[in-house]
């Protein structure tokens, strides 16, 4: 019984996180570069928020 529990928490927290991954693709934060301001005029994103999420254009 106890195995049921823990398998069921496990497939729940992974249904979770998959659907937040989702919802997080599909409704992005603001429109724009993702530069945290105005998109450069060159579109490449130069600072600290650019680094710290990866984006590179």
């Amino acid at each position: 019984m106890s195995e049921i529990i823990i398998v069921c928490a496990i497939v729940g927290l992974v249904l979770i996180l998959a659907g937040r991954s989702i919802y997080r693709s599909f409704a992005g934060r603001n429109a724009g570069c993702g530069c945290g301001a105005g998109c450069p005029p060159l579109g490449t994103c130069r600072g600290p928020s650019a680094s710290r999420t990866g984006v590179r254009r």
